[in-house]
């Protein structure tokens, strides 16, 4: 404890006089990773402050950059793991962060890692500012963990994410049904955690500026989902399968989709409807429906 006390005071001091420096922008960034960095330090505080550090927390960074969000957390009295696909910002990164013993900088793809491999001991929060095109790919690795743990009471829980992405993307996840933008991710990511949209960031808050403002959303995964499939797949096929044909009405949808036909006929639902127009809980409601009549 005091080891972190003392980085976070030495780290405050270096984070003053960094905020009075010219930032440097080399590397270039490269688009095949769909590098965005966050430039505005006083959005960077803001995103951190979101995520409600509290001492004994194991905070996932993904994708810390060029550091402006990481030199935040590191002043929290949390154990920080952030993970840089990009080799070539680690020497920075750990230059600029070497007096915080709490910061641990790995090299690594989040998309090759299981969360639980990062996590030393719960609770755990994940945090980050998503490349744009990885969005779906980060928010169903942290449901899938989710529902590992669940089935494993053994295996840490992530309580809380906050994540940064794309405006438009953050509007399909929180949309509500009869919305033009709800769709698959706004069922998956509903169903999975309560969600919560904090704030918007300007495109002029990064370098090199995007042609869409971000949005930061965070969640909160269920213990205890309100509302679950009982078998997962079975759902995500039909709602998929669906969505494909979104301006069909759901019995001419479903009718075609092998090996649910007909029990989908029994579910309590009005299927002259289209797919944007089902809750997530009526979506859970006929794919257990299907799912019940094929285990008979």
């Amino acid at each position: 404890m005091g080891e972190t006390k003392g980085c976070a005071v030495q780290h405050r001091s270096a984070l003053t006089e960094s905020i009075k420096r010219k930032p440097s922008f080399s590397p270039i960034p490269k688009k095949s990773l769909g590098q965005c960095f966050l430039t505005d330090d006083n959005m960077a505080r803001r995103i951190a402050d979101a995520l409600e550090i509290s001492q004994g927390d194991c905070v996932i960074e993904i994708g810390p950059g060029r550091g402006i969000l990481t030199r935040h957390l590191a002043a929290s009295p949390a154990r920080i793991l952030a993970v840089e696909i990009d080799q070539r910002l680690l020497p920075k990164l750990r230059k600029l962060l070497s007096n915080c013993a709490n910061v641990e900088i790995r090299h690594a793809d989040i998309l090759e890692i299981e969360l639980a491999q990062l996590i030393t001991k719960g609770p755990a929060k994940l945090i980050g500012n998503l490349p744009y095109h990885l969005v779906s790919e980060i928010l169903f690795k942290l449901f899938r963990h989710a529902r590992l743990a669940r089935e494993d009471e053994e295996m840490p829980w992530i309580e809380r994410a906050v994540l940064m992405m794309q405006h438009e993307v953050a509007q399909r996840v929180i949309a509500a049904e009869g919305n033009k933008t709800y769709g698959i991710l706004s069922i998956f990511c509903q169903i999975e955690a309560r969600v919560e949209s904090l704030f918007r960031v300007p495109a002029t808050c990064f370098r090199p500026k995007p042609k869409v403002d971000g949005e930061v959303l965070r969640f909160f995964p269920y213990r205890r989902p309100p509302v679950y499939p009982q078998n997962w797949q079975m759902l995500e096929r039909v709602v998929r399968w669906c969505f494909h044909r979104r301006r069909k009405m759901l019995r001419t949808t479903l009718a075609s989709l092998a090996g649910v036909h007909p029990f989908w006929q029994e579910a309590p639902l009005d299927f002259s409807r289209r797919p944007e127009e089902l809750s997530p809980a009526e979506w859970v409601v006929l794919a257990d429906g299907i799912w019940q009549h094929l285990q008979r």
